[in-house]
C-alpha cells in the first residue's frame, strides 16, 4: 500500500513539474517567456531583454510578428541568414489590421512605423525613436538612449493651429 501511495506521489510531482512552454521564438529556435517593452513596444524575451522578431503562440498555433503583435500565419520566410521575417516587397514592408483596420506597420530598411489608434511609434534610420500615445510624446536618442517626455494636454489647440 505505502509503495502505491509514493508511486501515485512521485507520478504527481513529475506531472505537475513538467509544463509545456507557451512561445516559441523561430530565430533562436527555443522556447521563451516574453513580455512587451514598455518603451518600444516590442515584444521581448524576458530574462535577455532581446527583441523577438517572429515567435509562435504555441496554445493558439498563429505566428506573430513581434513588433506589431499582428498575428502573421503565412506571411513569413526565412532570410539566408537563417532569420525568419515578414514578407516584404523589396526593402519595403507595409501592413493593415486584418482583424479592425486601425493597427499600420510600414518598414523600409532601418526605419519603421507603427500606429495603432492613439499610439504611434516611429523608429529613424540612427535609431532615434519618437512615440506617441494619446497626448504624451516620448523621444529616444538612438545613440545616447536619453529620453524626453513631454505631456500635452491640449493638443486640440495644436491640430487646430495647423489647419488654421
Amino acid at each position: 500500500m505505502k509503495f502505491i501511495l509514493f508511486t501515485l506521489v512521485i507520478a504527481f510531482l513529475v506531472a505537475s513539474c513538467t509544463t509545456k512552454e507557451r512561445y516559441f521564438d523561430l530565430n533562436t529556435n527555443q522556447y521563451v517567456d516574453l513580455k512587451k517593452d514598455s518603451t518600444s513596444g516590442y515584444m521581448v524575451n524576458s530574462k535577455s531583454g532581446e527583441p523577438v522578431d517572429v515567435y509562435v503562440d504555441t496554445k493558439n498555433h498563429d505566428t506573430i510578428y513581434g513588433m506589431t503583435g499582428e498575428i502573421v500565419n503565412g506571411r513569413i520566410h526565412k532570410t539566408e541568414g537563417g532569420n525568419w521575417v515578414v514578407k516584404l516587397d523589396g526593402d519595403e514592408y507595409k501592413a493593415k489590421s486584418e482583424l479592425d483596420n486601425s493597427a499600420k506597420v510600414k518598414r523600409e530598411g532601418d526605419e519603421y512605423k507603427a500606429k495603432n489608434g492613439n499610439y504611434t511609434i516611429k523608429k529613424e534610420g540612427d535609431g532615434d525613436i519618437k512615440i506617441e500615445n494619446g497626448n504624451t510624446q516620448t523621444k529616444i536618442d538612438g545613440k545616447t538612449g536619453e529620453r524626453k517626455v513631454k505631456k500635452d494636454k491640449n493638443i486640440t489647440d495644436k491640430v487646430k493651429k495647423i489647419f488654421d
